[in-house]
Protein backbone atom coordinates (compact mmCIF):
# COMPACT_ATOMS: atom_id res chain seq x y z
CA UNK A 1 0.00 0.00 0.00
CA UNK A 2 1.52 3.13 -1.26
CA UNK A 3 1.18 5.71 2.01
CA UNK A 4 2.39 8.63 0.07
CA UNK A 5 5.06 9.54 2.50
CA UNK A 6 9.19 8.69 1.55
CA UNK A 7 10.01 6.47 4.21
CA UNK A 8 13.89 7.23 3.52
CA UNK A 9 13.23 11.04 3.88
CA UNK A 10 13.34 12.15 7.48
CA UNK A 11 11.73 15.73 7.01
CA UNK A 12 8.39 14.09 5.65
CA UNK A 13 7.48 11.61 8.63
CA UNK A 14 8.44 14.53 10.54
CA UNK A 15 5.94 16.59 9.05
CA UNK A 16 3.30 13.66 8.26
CA UNK A 17 3.57 13.20 12.46
CA UNK A 18 3.22 17.03 13.01
CA UNK A 19 0.11 16.96 10.45
CA UNK A 20 -1.72 13.82 12.22
CA UNK A 21 -0.88 15.68 15.61
CA UNK A 22 -3.00 18.79 14.16
CA UNK A 23 -5.60 16.35 13.30
CA UNK A 24 -5.69 14.91 16.65
CA UNK A 25 -5.92 18.08 18.04
CA UNK A 26 -8.56 19.64 16.08
CA UNK A 27 -10.70 16.41 16.60
CA UNK A 28 -10.33 16.70 20.39
CA UNK A 29 -11.85 20.51 19.76
CA UNK A 30 -14.61 18.79 18.07
CA UNK A 31 -14.77 16.63 21.16
CA UNK A 32 -14.93 19.31 23.49
CA UNK A 33 -17.66 21.25 21.68
CA UNK A 34 -19.86 18.18 21.14
CA UNK A 35 -19.61 17.43 24.78
CA UNK A 36 -20.62 20.98 25.57
CA UNK A 37 -23.50 21.27 23.25
CA UNK A 38 -25.22 17.50 24.26
CA UNK A 39 -24.35 16.63 27.63
CA UNK A 40 -26.87 13.45 27.27
CA UNK A 41 -23.65 11.60 25.11
CA UNK A 42 -22.12 8.69 26.82
CA UNK A 43 -18.95 7.97 28.33
CA UNK A 44 -17.48 6.77 25.44
CA UNK A 45 -16.66 10.40 24.19
CA UNK A 46 -14.39 11.31 26.88
CA UNK A 47 -12.61 8.07 26.45
CA UNK A 48 -12.16 8.98 22.44
CA UNK A 49 -10.91 11.81 23.80
CA UNK A 50 -8.33 10.62 26.20
CA UNK A 51 -7.04 8.40 23.45
CA UNK A 52 -6.39 10.75 20.78
CA UNK A 53 -4.98 13.36 23.45
CA UNK A 54 -2.30 10.30 23.92
CA UNK A 55 -1.65 9.87 20.22
CA UNK A 56 -1.19 13.65 19.62
CA UNK A 57 1.58 13.45 22.52
CA UNK A 58 3.49 10.14 20.73
CA UNK A 59 2.73 11.83 17.54
CA UNK A 60 4.72 14.84 18.90
CA UNK A 61 7.53 12.61 20.32
CA UNK A 62 7.88 10.63 17.09
CA UNK A 63 8.63 13.89 15.29
CA UNK A 64 11.03 15.16 17.68
CA UNK A 65 12.98 11.66 17.59
CA UNK A 66 13.05 11.87 13.72
CA UNK A 67 14.16 14.84 13.59
CA UNK A 68 16.84 14.45 16.11
CA UNK A 69 18.05 11.30 14.42
CA UNK A 70 18.35 13.44 11.27
CA UNK A 71 20.14 16.08 13.29
CA UNK A 72 22.58 13.64 14.24
CA UNK A 73 22.92 11.82 10.54
CA UNK A 74 20.69 8.45 12.60
CA UNK A 75 19.01 6.25 10.15
CA UNK A 76 17.71 3.26 11.61
CA UNK A 77 14.94 0.33 10.97
CA UNK A 78 12.70 2.14 12.87
CA UNK A 79 12.19 4.95 10.61
CA UNK A 80 11.41 2.96 7.57
CA UNK A 81 7.86 1.42 9.91
CA UNK A 82 6.45 4.60 10.85
CA UNK A 83 5.35 6.56 7.52
CA UNK A 84 2.76 3.53 7.45
CA UNK A 85 1.51 3.89 11.06
CA UNK A 86 0.99 7.14 10.48
CA UNK A 87 -0.88 6.94 7.31
CA UNK A 88 -3.36 4.34 9.48
CA UNK A 89 -3.56 6.98 12.20
CA UNK A 90 -4.34 9.70 9.73
CA UNK A 91 -6.97 7.17 8.08
CA UNK A 92 -8.29 6.10 11.38
CA UNK A 93 -8.66 9.83 12.73
CA UNK A 94 -10.36 10.94 9.59
CA UNK A 95 -13.07 8.20 9.77
CA UNK A 96 -13.59 9.78 13.08
CA UNK A 97 -13.64 13.03 11.89
CA UNK A 98 -16.22 12.08 9.50
CA UNK A 99 -18.45 10.48 12.28
CA UNK A 100 -18.16 13.44 14.44
CA UNK A 101 -19.07 16.07 11.92
CA UNK A 102 -22.57 13.85 11.09
CA UNK A 103 -23.16 13.75 14.89
CA UNK A 104 -22.18 17.93 14.78
CA UNK A 105 -24.43 17.82 11.84
CA UNK A 106 -27.52 17.25 14.22
CA UNK A 107 -28.88 20.64 15.55
CA UNK A 108 -28.88 22.02 18.62
CA UNK A 109 -33.21 22.66 19.64
CA UNK A 110 -34.30 20.09 22.08
CA UNK A 111 -35.88 18.07 19.38
CA UNK A 112 -32.86 17.67 17.28
CA UNK A 113 -30.44 16.97 20.41
CA UNK A 114 -32.64 13.45 20.73
CA UNK A 115 -31.70 12.30 17.12
CA UNK A 116 -28.12 13.30 17.68
CA UNK A 117 -28.19 11.22 21.05
CA UNK A 118 -29.89 8.60 18.63
CA UNK A 119 -27.61 8.71 16.10
CA UNK A 120 -24.75 8.73 18.27
CA UNK A 121 -25.85 5.26 20.26
CA UNK A 122 -25.84 3.90 16.51
CA UNK A 123 -22.24 4.83 15.92
CA UNK A 124 -21.00 2.52 19.24
CA UNK A 125 -19.80 -0.11 17.33
CA UNK A 126 -18.18 2.07 15.05
CA UNK A 127 -16.48 4.42 17.63
CA UNK A 128 -15.58 1.47 19.58
CA UNK A 129 -13.45 0.07 16.50
CA UNK A 130 -11.60 3.38 15.97
CA UNK A 131 -10.97 3.77 19.68
CA UNK A 132 -9.16 0.50 19.25
CA UNK A 133 -7.57 0.97 16.11
CA UNK A 134 -6.29 4.69 17.18
CA UNK A 135 -5.14 2.64 20.82
CA UNK A 136 -3.45 -0.08 18.47
CA UNK A 137 -1.35 3.02 16.15
CA UNK A 138 -0.30 4.73 19.59
CA UNK A 139 1.17 1.76 21.04
CA UNK A 140 2.96 0.55 17.92
CA UNK A 141 4.50 3.90 17.58
CA UNK A 142 5.40 4.04 21.58
CA UNK A 143 7.02 0.32 20.70
CA UNK A 144 8.98 2.13 18.04
CA UNK A 145 10.49 5.19 19.76
CA UNK A 146 11.28 2.19 22.47
CA UNK A 147 12.94 0.77 20.29
CA UNK A 148 14.58 3.99 18.38
CA UNK A 149 16.05 5.10 21.90
CA UNK A 150 17.82 1.65 23.21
Amino acid sequence: MHTGICPLDPLSITASAIAVATLAAKLCSILAEIREQCTALPGRLHAVNNEIQDLRVVLEQVAAVVKEHKAHNVHGDVESKIPELLWQGRDRLLALQHLLSRVQGVGLRKRELFFRTVLWKKQQGTLAVLQGDIKRVKSSLNVLLGVSNS
